[in-house]
This record gives structure tokens, sequence and C-alpha cells, in this order.
């Protein structure tokens, strides 16, 4: 195992855009409101401005308006400290050109081309080697069409062209993490790394059997990116969340939390990750 720091553990996550990454952002710094019960106390946020907008958003939130869906930043980087354990978790944007370069194809030809030629992908893969003790993956299920009078997973999950895209972008980055750690043939029989990764299925409020069987789910809808981790890397964890107890749609803009921000299994991934490097 590659560790940034001896004392603090930092983490990247990303996603496509529209995958929850500012409202995750948010739920974190709400959880920051209540150290006493949540045993999640914040230390700092960058750029600081940020404070001030998410105390802007929570109230908005309560109000009934959504946060912004696109924030204008590249990243975000919460400082904090859960159950006394260092913990920084920068949240990092892919930009829609990223996005779409990566969603476009899915082969090992392909992925060596950008890797050479792609200045952002190099850029966003140094920074999670470098910056980096973990990646977690926001994973949208809202990019599918949902047929609520499907019998199983395969049925109620319909692929769209969002998430096909999602699928791609996501399994691409890892692939070409695993290739730059590894220095190895992208698609032989090879040796996995170190690099720990958290896929976090978000929306869950929305999809409750998600929660029930997230790893069955994961494999009926992207059998591409499960393949990627189980042959690829030797830690991963597939982690249902939700910043929503219960969620209402807001037209086109967005939703909004029922009862507040009350969210299902974000403090249970840190559970896992403060497990992993503080094993006693």
């Amino acid at each position: 195992m590659i560790r940034i720091s001896d004392d603090r553990i930092r983490l990247v996550l990303t996603g496509v855009a529209g995958a929850g990454k500012t409202v995750l952002a948010l739920t974190y710094f709400a959880l920051g409101l209540r150290p006493d019960e949540s045993n999640y106390r914040i230390v700092d946020i960058y750029p600081p401005a940020f404070a001030l907008k998410f105390a802007k958003w929570l109230d908005d939130l309560n109000e009934g308006t959504p946060p912004p869906a696109t924030i204008g930043y590249e990243e975000i980087t919460i400082v904090a400290e859960y159950r006394g354990v260092p913990i920084t978790t920068t949240f990092r944007s892919m930009s829609g050109e990223l996005i779409a370069i990566l969603g476009k194809d899915h082969s090992e030809e392909y992925l060596k081309y950008l890797s050479r030629t792609n200045k952002q992908l190099r850029e966003i893969i140094e920074y999670i080697m470098y910056r980096s003790d973990m990646l977690i993956l926001a994973y949208d299920p809202t990019a599918f069409r949902f047929n609520p009078h499907g019998k199983n997973f395969e049925e109620q999950f319909i692929q769209t062209k969002e998430s096909i895209q999602q699928s791609r972008v996501l399994a691409n980055l890892l692939l070409a993490l695993y290739f730059r750690r590894s220095k190895k043939r992208l698609f032989g029989r090879v040796e996995k790394i170190d690099t720990p990764v958290c896929v976090a299925i978000t929306k869950t409020d929305l999809f409750p059997n998600i929660r029930t069987e997230p790893l069955e789910w994961l494999r009926t809808v992207d059998g591409l990116l499960l393949g990627i981790l189980k042959n690829r890397y030797k830690k991963w964890k597939i982690a249902p969340i939700a910043a929503y107890e219960k969620a209402r749609k807001i037209g086109d803009k967005g939703y909004v939390p029922e009862n507040g921000i009350k969210p299902y299994g974000v403090l249970e991934i840190l559970d896992y990750i403060v497990g992993i490097f503080h094993k006693k």
C-alpha cells in the first residue's frame, strides 16, 4: 500500500456530472455541524468561500430549493477528523470535454492513445496517484431509465445514453489508473494493484431496493465496471448511499429532502476507510 501521509487519510471523490458530488460535499458539511452526534468534525474547507456557500445551500434546501448543479470550481476540499482520525476529502469535477472523451469508446488501443495524448486525463490520474490514498467514484442510478413495473434489476433499470457514458467514463478512469500504476497490459491477466476504490451508489433514497443488494445491482447494470474492480484492484467496496432519507423532485431543478439532510451510508464509508488504514 502506497500511503501519501502517515497521519492523514486523503480521499478523492469524482464522477460524471450530475452524479451527486455537490450534494455529497454538502452532506459532509451538514454532518460537521453536528460533531457530537456524527463524530465528524470539520477543521477547514477550501476554497474558504464554500463554508458560506454550504451554509446558504442548507438554508435553501430547507426552503425547497436544490443546490446548483454546477458550482464553478474544479475541486472542493474538506479537512476533517472522523472519530479522531484526520481525513481530507477532495470532491473533484471532471470537465464536460473529458467526460465526452472517456465516454466515447472502451478499448485498449483507445485508452492507450488517450493516456499518451490527453492532458486532462493525465492530470486527474496523477492527482489520484500522488495526492490521495483512496479513490471514491460517485455512481448515479438516475442515469438509467427506471421501470417501476420491472420484476428484477434488469427489467427495472434500462440502459440509456447517459448510463452507457457513465459506465465507460468510470471504467476507463479505473483502467487508466491501473495502467499507470502497474505499467502492465490493460486487458491481460496481471497483478492487481493496491489502490483502494469505493463505488458509492448515490441517490438510493429513490431506489431503496438497491440498498439490499448493491453488489448484485452493479453486476446487473454494469458488469464492465465490476469486472475491472474484481480483476484489477485488491481492495474495493460497493456502497449504497444517500444524502436524504426521502426526497421529492422540484420540476427539472433536482431533488430536495422532505425531512432535511439525513444521510444513509455516508458515515459507513468513513468507517470502512478508517478500518483499512487504521487497523488495530
